[in-house]
């Protein structure tokens, strides 16, 4: 996993800097407190990662790299469940059977 360039606690500090708490954070987006600290720290949230990026003018993928990915997949619609997409996957022929690589 790539390492971030920013880290979480110069996040918090440049979110004090600027005068903003979690807690405004939280409020704006209509989410608990410990979801943004939770973001803040690596966990999920796009939603709040992309205001704290915004807000605080940086780019995500500097803080989050885990979520923004260079490696893009080819992905398909599932005719079974309509509307739903999964990943493509690779077959080869191997002997009487496909197989998954």
């Amino acid at each position: 996993m790539k390492k971030p360039l920013i880290h979480p606690a110069d996040l918090q500090a440049n979110l004090k800097k600027a005068g903003i708490r979690q807690k405004d954070v939280a409020e704006q987006l209509d989410v608990s407190e410990s979801a943004v600290s939770t973001c803040i720290k690596g966990g999920q949230g796009a939603r709040i990662r992309e205001h704290l990026a915004a807000v605080l003018r940086f780019d995500p993928r500097d803080a989050w790299p885990q979520y923004y990915s260079v490696e893009v997949k080819q992905l398909q619609i599932n005719p079974l469940k309509e509307g739903r997409v999964r990943p493509k996957k690779h077959k080869t022929v191997g002997g009487d059977s496909m197989k998954e690589k």
